[in-house]
């Protein structure tokens, strides 16, 4: 019987310890999740309520609103427009409300201007390539059109013209009529010479001209 009681107080100490336990990381939990609350309260009360911001070196923005929080910075929505405020230009109180982490911070700075730098190299090579192409389409030489060729008639025969040289080429001189009338056998230079000259050729055909 006391053992059989001994093993039961034990297991009882050991129940209240795991209860008490229990309830500890549950109120653990509680408090983490209630400073959490309390800082999104504070950062959508700053977000949604207009304020004056003073920089370090004495520019203000009058009844500014905190559109976005940015680890290197807050972005103000004024009347003017809309401008970003680094933290390393704000005073210490505000960098604390906006718990400002100056490591976490720096590293999204290069991160943002890595990335700013890898798109103005972008739209310039993109450029580039516009340039170029534009520069070839230019150098290219028109396209010559092919030459217009004679539409083909379907049951008209050509009848090929005749050559005048051909023509003349069959005929040949057999003498010639002088001016006063008389007629010369010559067929060259000379002819008629003592007639007044040629008046017309006289050719095989029976034709003079």
């Amino acid at each position: 019987m006391k053992v059989a009681a001994r093993v039961i107080g034990v297991g009882l100490y050991h129940f209240v310890i795991a209860v008490v336990e229990s309830k500890k990381a549950q109120s653990r939990r509680v408090k983490h999740w209630e400073i959490t609350l309390a800082i999104l309260a504070g950062l959508s009360a700053s977000l949604a309520v207009a304020d004056d911001f003073k920089t370090t070196d004495g520019k203000e923005y009058k009844n500014a609103k905190v559109s976005r929080v940015e680890p290197d910075g807050i972005v103000l929505r004024t009347k003017s427009g809309i401008s970003k405020l680094y933290f390393t230009e704000l005073p210490k109180e505000v960098q604390a409300r906006f718990h400002y982490d100056a490591a976490k911070g720096n590293a999204y700075f290069v991160e943002q201007n890595a990335n700013l730098e890898a798109l103005r190299k972008q739209q310039e090579e993109a450029m580039r390539q516009r340039q170029e192409a534009t520069a070839g389409s230019a150098s290219k030489p028109a396209a010559t059109p092919d030459p217009i060729k004679p539409m083909a008639t379907r049951g008209i025969e050509t009848i090929p013209r005749s050559n005048p040289a051909t023509v003349a080429e069959q005929l040949h001189r057999i003498g010639a009529v002088c001016r006063d009338g008389s007629e010369s056998g010559a067929t060259g230079r000379g002819a008629c010479s003592h007639h007044g000259g040629v008046r017309c050729w006289k050719y095989s055909d029976g034709t003079c001209h």
